[in-house]
């Protein structure tokens, strides 16, 4: 037999093109079709068709451990003469629901207006959202909004669904293919997204008259609730988090909530080479609080603060970063009662939100970075 690939585009492809298309049918369904010798081999009438493919369980099938060979990897045309062995290297992850049907409705008329070419910002935008599933988000803009201004480029940041950072398999990738679709004039210029995160602070209040439920349960739901607002909406670019909207969704999360206050705080993951002096400069790119009386060479553990870090081991002591109240940053260790200043390290701008730490030098932390977070 012949073998026939999947083709999402018709670039490239003449009356000899080994390949099939693939496109939805009912109930979830998909259906396959072949070219007309025209675009796409036809295969002879009564081919027998043989399909192969994966049947999906969407997240539920991510973070697998163990994986077994469902084939035997010997024989003739094998370079393995006896078993082989699996090891994870790292744990599945990828898997996403079916598109939702307002995700359809805003791209697919796009995605016919793209025409398989890359001319506004926008149009990479919808080129790459529709052809790889695995990423979450893409913001296109053009260079004359840089400063400085590079006339001539498209800059592109992607969001991979549960991948950190940007792998640069993917950068090559991505690139390869704008690069075949946009103008001869322009060049794309793939760059990693600066991430912020949210800690939410939630204190609900909630009568337990009206309610069978213990508190424990009430906290998954408000949990819950809060990862549903992140996932519905703020898993893009150019979003904008509304507090009280959030304390809607919790107050109807079930009937017996009176009442929910949330604090919030903005945060960055650093990932601080351990053990070597370096410069890092974060920009949360907004107003901070800036009402804290300026601090002492000592004061309560429990002081009021705009920024704070998770703890670190610095000199042999655990430490955190934290603001004086006076635009500088600076290294504190602390007793769980009162903290004590080592040395500055750096400053805060309040108004920009744009803190520089100077020659940090960090022993060890936990986790996969270490946490700082502000107020704004």
């Amino acid at each position: 037999g012949e073998t026939y690939t999947l083709s999402k585009t018709l670039l490239d492809l003449n009356y000899k093109s080994k390949v099939y298309f693939l496109q939805c049918s009912d109930n979830e369904q998909y259906e396959i079709y072949f070219g007309d010798n025209v675009i796409g081999k036809k295969p002879s009438d009564y081919s027998t068709i043989v399909v192969d493919y994966r049947i999906a369980s969407g997240p539920t099938a991510d973070n697998a451990l163990k994986f077994v060979l469902n084939f035997n990897p010997t024989g003739p045309d094998s370079e393995l003469t006896s078993s082989a062995d699996v090891t994870t290297i790292e744990v599945s992850k990828g898997g996403s629901n079916p598109e939702t049907a307002e995700s359809i409705r805003y791209y697919a008329p796009r995605a016919f207006q793209v025409q398989e070419r890359t001319v506004t910002a926008q149009d990479y935008e919808i080129a790459l959202k529709t052809h790889f599933p695995e990423i979450n988000a893409v913001h296109a803009y053009g260079g004359e909004n840089v400063n400085p201004p590079q006339f001539g480029r498209v800059f592109i940041a992607v969001d991979i669904a549960n991948v950190e950072g940007f792998p640069y398999s993917k950068k090559q990738e991505y690139m390869t293919f704008v690069k075949n679709r946009a103008p001869f004039t322009i060049e794309p210029v793939f760059v990693s997204p600066d991430f912020s995160y949210l800690a939410i602070d939630a204190t609900i209040r909630y009568n337990i008259n009206s309610t069978k439920v213990n508190s424990e349960t009430i906290r998954t739901l408000i949990v819950n609730t809060i990862l549903n607002y992140r996932d519905e909406n703020l898993s893009d670019f150019n979003v904008t988090y509304r507090s009280s909207k959030l304390a809607d969704k919790i107050n109807d999360a079930d009937a017996s909530i009176v009442s929910s206050t949330l604090v919030t705080k903005l945060y960055k993951k650093v990932d601080i080479t351990l053990g070597t002096e370096q410069n890092i400069v974060l920009k949360f790119d907004c107003e901070l609080i800036n009402d804290v009386p300026p601090k002492a060479s000592s004061y309560p553990a429990d002081d009021v603060y705009t920024l704070i870090s998770s703890p670190f081991r610095y000199r042999g002591q655990t430490c955190l970063f934290q603001d004086d109240g006076d635009g500088k940053v600076r290294i504190v260790t602390t007793n769980g009662v009162t903290n004590f200043k080592l040395s500055d390290i750096g400053t805060i701008n309040y108004t920009t939100g744009q803190i520089n730490l100077s020659k940090i030098q960090v022993d060890t932390f936990t986790g996969n970075g270490v946490k700082i977070y502000v107020r704004p």
